[in-house]
């Protein structure tokens, strides 16, 4: 990993153009749950092929790559190229995503081996079973009824992911697949592989050049990834009381043929005694949802609960690449409480005359389990004394 980022900019052959220097600023965006993202200013007259290559967008895929911190390369395109003159010289912009960005263009069809005139015999592509085996089995049809360049990293077998259940019909692959990896915290590695960057350990041979690699990302919780409140750079915490424990649910039929029947969370009672805000109605008028399944969803959305969120600044006192990453659970004490959250942002800030930063952001955070504290201290000091002996 560089101390300072390389950009790297490749024609639509995959052909290094050149690398991005005298830049003014840079930002890079990594995002856990959507394409990542950047953009660079370049002041003055850049080199012709440059200025060439990319103001060519429009018409061909300019590539791009950029070398940092994190344990793998970014890579994606220029989505925009904007060569402007606002009266202090001429200066050029690039608005940068990254190659997840291939899922919104990559459809989920009801009968992926078959043409589009065979799919009005089918109804939908239903499949189950672990996660990363049924994401990365719909990836890999897309992938071959498209011929797109793209090899997906074999699951593992056992797979010891989640067991999911996803129904395809004509929705791209980024519909198709986002719920589910956010809900259970599991992301995805969409990259351009080129000569000399790190393989998967299950990728057995060398792909060629310009092949894009897909892999399932699996979330990492070590437990010692842990920041005191005075370390933090901004946070929050909010309470809301919960306005409901009881569901009473109309199920299928009309009038007098409906029927009905009621759903306690008993846990929920017990902890808030005589004076909780009781019932809500919820109408389950179909037979594709059971009673349970949707009275859990509505007291769910009526539990209230704590919310937590942070951001911290690198090296303070963990670093990007070496001691946390993209889709790392981290914990805060805040308020004298433990909280747990996912990493699900990072952005990387270039400023004219100031240090190069990382700064993640924690999505919404959940109280830390109280038997991991001790563990998580215990941990902290020792990666604290580690960490000032590698200065």
């Amino acid at each position: 990993m560089p101390a300072t980022p390389n950009y790297l900019v490749y024609d639509w052959a995959n052909r290094l153009v050149e690398p991005i220097i005298g830049h003014e600023s840079a930002t890079i965006k990594w995002s856990w749950t959507d394409a990542h993202t950047g953009s660079i200013v370049i002041p003055g007259q850049p080199s012709d092929a440059l200025l060439t290559t990319v103001l060519d967008a429009d018409i061909r895929p300019v590539l791009f790559k950029a070398d940092t911190a994190a344990s793998r390369p970014f890579t994606g395109r220029i989505h925009n190229a904007e060569y402007l003159d606002e009266g202090e010289g001429p200066s050029l912009e690039l608005t940068i995503v990254g190659d997840r960005i291939w899922f919104d263009a990559m459809l989920a069809v009801a009968f992926p081996t078959g043409s589009p005139a065979e799919q009005a015999g089918h109804e939908s592509d239903d499949r189950t079973g672990p996660l990363e085996t049924v994401i990365k089995s719909y990836i890999a049809d897309a992938a071959d009824r498209l011929s797109v360049p793209m090899v997906v990293v074999p699951p593992p077998d056992p797979d010891p992911s989640p067991v999911v259940s996803l129904s395809a019909r004509m929705v791209t692959l980024s519909e198709l697949i986002g719920d589910a990896l956010e809900a259970h915290g599991y992301g995805i590695d969409v990259r351009m592989w080129r000569t000399g960057d790190p393989l998967p350990e299950a990728v057995t041979f060398e792909p060629e050049p310009g092949t894009l690699l897909v892999d399932v990302i699996t979330p990492v919780d070590n437990r010692n990834l842990l920041w005191q409140q005075e370390q933090l750079a901004t946070w929050s915490l909010s309470s809301t009381a919960r306005t409901a424990h009881r569901a009473y649910v109309g199920g299928p039929g009309s009038g007098t043929e409906r029927t009905f029947s009621e759903w306690v969370d008993t846990d929920a009672v017990a902890a808030q005694g005589r004076f909780a805000l009781p019932e809500l109605y919820v109408d389950n008028n179909s037979e594709a949802t059971d009673a349970a399944t949707a009275a859990r969803a509505a007291l769910a959305a009526k539990a209230g609960g704590k919310t937590v969120r942070f951001t911290v600044v690198d090296e303070n006192p963990w670093r990007f690449g070496l001691d946390w990453e993209l889709g790392h659970y981290a914990y805060a004490r805040i308020a004298g409480g433990l909280f747990r959250a996912q990493i699900t942002e990072v952005e990387l800030a270039e400023q004219p005359g100031q240090a190069i930063t990382y700064t993640p952001q924690c999505g919404p955070a959940a109280p830390g389990r109280p038997e991991e504290v001790i563990e998580a201290v215990a941990r902290l000091t020792a990666q604290l004394r580690t960490q000032q002996a590698r200065r």
